[in-house]
């Protein structure tokens, strides 16, 4: 498993285990086979791909798209999370700024 304190500028790609406990200033896009542990923050927006995986600790900028992986969600996300296939689950004490859309 890779882990990150610091900063990466632009976007991520998430090919294999990562854990982020920094902040990435652009776009996480998790591919299939990728698993995210976001603990810090992410600048932009989160999508997940088909057979991706997500485990939201931290902060999202911006959304959360589930194009069909698996997500869960404990942190807190300024935007929306919109689930377009795969499964999203968000824990009760989660901070969704805006609303989930299924």
């Amino acid at each position: 498993m890779d882990v990150e304190h610091g900063k990466i500028e632009g976007n991520l790609q998430v090919q294999k285990e990562f854990n982020l406990h920094g902040l990435v200033t652009g776009n996480i896009i998790v591919l299939s086979g990728g698993i995210l542990h976001l603990h810090g923050l992410c600048g932009g927006n989160v999508y997940v791909e088909k057979d991706g995986v997500a485990y939201i600790h931290g902060t999202i900028s911006k959304h959360l798209e589930n194009r069909g992986g698996y997500v869960e969600v404990w942190g807190s996300i300024a935007g929306n999370v919109f689930t377009l296939d795969g499964e999203t689950k968000i824990d009760d004490d989660a901070v969704i700024m805006r609303k989930t859309v299924s």
